[in-house]
């Protein structure tokens, strides 16, 4: 039972306790003006889009992130893009989704890898996202139902009031980008309406390429999708089957019309399903992946046209 005296103690100590607590509290901040090198950003290297903050400046991003002094909530790697290599290479290798890269890497304006561009590869999938305050992070989290908690250390401690930095990251396991610039947002909109036609890891890109048959360099028409063969194919969007057949170099071929002039093509097939004249869907299996033709083993060449143009189908299904 409290006496008058143990009241009286308690009262003395929180006499004492509280101008020690307000002397750490603010030569702390003090000391960490004076130690502590804030983050500070430039405000043309960033823009707000939907609410969110976005880098648009490659080297600001990854100079802050490679001199990142917090836990950004997941393993990061800074890769420089080799000769030939393609985004889809990279992000194979290290097993994480295109959405994990793209979130990650907001500076870019284009799924086209160039030789010696330097992108930031989380080691799981997610979203790292920039903060300026505590709450985009949570803002965030509500965007995607709350389904998942917050890691890293994006809170500023009581000792920051001073100094506090301009930006701090946050990773969102298993969430998706919730702003990207337009240029991607545009890829976004073409995404919506095709599919893949099968799943497979991408082994050789649109563009030229050295020969896999011959000396020298030729130029690939298409994307070559690795799977095992006898696996389903199905049509990246609605329509009419063109043709149905054997073409040289390509083997037994699908050729589908969609609509706004689109015309998709699926190379080396071990069986067809369809013929001409059959309307498809996305549902629909119209052949298995094989390796007739020109061919040097079990693979889907798909190929993607507008109005008789060649398209680089990677802009499409990826």
């Amino acid at each position: 039972m409290l006496t008058n005296y143990h009241v009286w103690q308690i009262k003395k100590a929180i006499k004492i306790l509280i101008p020690v607590m307000v002397f750490i509290f603010i030569a702390g901040n003090i000391i960490c003006y004076f130690v502590k090198d804030p983050i500070k950003i430039p405000d043309d290297a960033v823009l707000k889009k939907n609410g969110f903050l976005l880098f648009k400046d490659a080297n600001t991003y990854i100079t802050i992130l490679k001199q990142y002094p917090y836990n950004p909530g997941v393993t990061l790697t800074i890769y420089t893009m080799r000769e030939g290599e393609s985004y889809w290479d990279v992000i194979q290798r290290y097993r994480i989704s295109i959405d994990t890269f793209i979130g990650a890497n907001p500076h870019l304006d284009s799924l086209l890898a160039k030789a010696g561009i330097k992108i930031v590869i989380p080691h799981q999938d997610g979203l790292l996202i920039p903060c300026r305050h505590f709450y985009d992070a949570w803002l965030a989290k509500l965007s995607m139902n709350g389904t998942t908690h917050i890691k890293g250390h994006y809170l500023h401690h009581p000792f920051e009031l001073l100094a506090m930095d301009d930006i701090r990251f946050a990773f969102i396991k298993h969430a998706k980008p919730i702003a990207v610039n337009d240029k991607i947002e545009k890829l976004y909109t073409l995404r919506q309406k095709f599919q893949s036609p099968i799943n497979g890891r991408y082994t050789s890109m649109y563009g030229d390429r050295v020969d896999p048959l011959e000396h020298g360099m030729a130029f690939h028409n298409g994307i070559d999708i690795c799977a095992p063969m006898g696996t389903s194919i199905h049509p990246v969007r609605n329509g009419f089957v063109n043709f149905t057949g054997w073409l040289d170099g390509y083997g037994f071929t699908i050729i589908i019309q969609h609509d706004e002039g689109y015309e998709s093509w699926y190379g080396h097939c071990q069986k067809i399903f369809t013929q001409k004249g059959d309307f498809v869907t996305n549902n629909s299996v119209i052949g298995t992946v094989g390796s007739t033709g020109r061919s040097t083993g079990p693979h889907l060449h798909f190929m993607l046209l507008q109005h008789g143009k060649m398209l680089n189908p990677i802009m499409f299904i990826w």
